[in-house]
């Protein structure tokens, strides 16, 4: 099955083989932004333009978590690796940690940018988490304490999206100028760009 987000406020399961919707999730007030499942499979998280991030269960269709804090529309969302926390990232310019398994969160900031986020991803072995957005940066973080590690790398223009490669030696980044790049994780240097 697949997730989708859509502007009706509303997520929907399909069903892989076929795109038939099998679920509507209903719960955000606004435009559904970023889903995404844990590695299990067992939940699905959802940020929204109201300021948002909700944990459903995928088997029910349930609403489990509903966490508040950001102050500007959700652009992205991922599961840590052991599923116990959800990381959010804003226009607020924040990246935020949910803790599933707390009475009560309130969204640890990890860190910020110096301009709206726009994308976030894990590495396959959920050791570094990557962030980028509009101040042109993109940014590597210990997805525990929010720690930099090591250089970012500096852009030309925003970053749009980012995703990690099954080996986790290299981020790929697309950007605002419609350029694709892909660089090397050890040493941020740019490895490969497509036009």
């Amino acid at each position: 099955e697949f997730a989708s987000a859509l502007s009706d406020a509303k997520v929907r399961i399909h069903a892989s083989d076929s795109g038939v919707v099998l679920r509507t999730l209903g719960g955000h007030t606004d435009q559904v932004n970023a889903v995404a499942y844990s590695l299990r499979g067992d939940l699905l998280a959802s940020g929204s333009d109201d300021r948002v991030v909700i944990v459903w269960s995928t088997e029910t269709g349930s609403a489990l978590h509903k966490f508040e804090g950001h102050t500007e529309p959700i652009t992205s969302v991922v599961f840590a690796t052991g599923s116990k926390h959800v990381f959010s990232a804003s226009y607020d310019g924040t990246v935020r940690r949910w803790n599933l398994e707390a009475v009560e969160s309130v969204g640890e900031i990890l860190f910020s940018h110096e301009d709206r986020v726009w994308s976030i991803c894990l590495s396959p072995d959920g050791d570094i988490l990557a962030s980028g957005g509009r101040d042109k940066t993109i940014r590597f973080s210990n997805p525990d304490d929010g720690s930099t590690i090591g250089d970012s790398c500096t852009t030309d223009a925003a970053v749009r999206s980012l995703a990690f490669s099954p080996s986790g030696k290299h981020v790929a980044s697309a950007f605002e100028d419609d350029m694709i790049k892909l660089w090397d994780v050890d040493t941020r240097t740019e490895v490969r760009r497509f036009v």
